[in-house]
């Protein structure tokens, strides 16, 4: 599984933060203090964990040998997957 794109949105205290660009394998984020480093490490663990929801309303595009699917998994800790 490879995940291409990740989307934040309502993260206290932050900007809408997306990476469009992740490449297969290792991806290094960083940044200043208080640039949301952690908070997207946070969402990202939250996307494939069962349990109240991250901190923030997360979006990835996912791609993996049958195809590219959009994960959503806003506030109330439910992972949406598409039919």
């Amino acid at each position: 599984m490879w995940i291409r794109s990740l989307h934040l949105r309502d993260a206290p205290g932050l900007e809408p933060l997306s990476h469009e660009t992740l490449q297969p394998g290792v991806n290094v984020i960083w940044g200043p203090n208080a640039s949301g480093k952690s908070t997207m490490a946070r969402a990202l663990r939250s996307l494939f964990a069962r349990g109240p929801g991250g901190p923030a309303r997360v979006t990835a595009i996912v791609e993996e040998g049958r195809g590219r699917h959009e994960l959503i998994r806003p506030h109330d800790g439910a992972t949406l997957w598409p039919p």
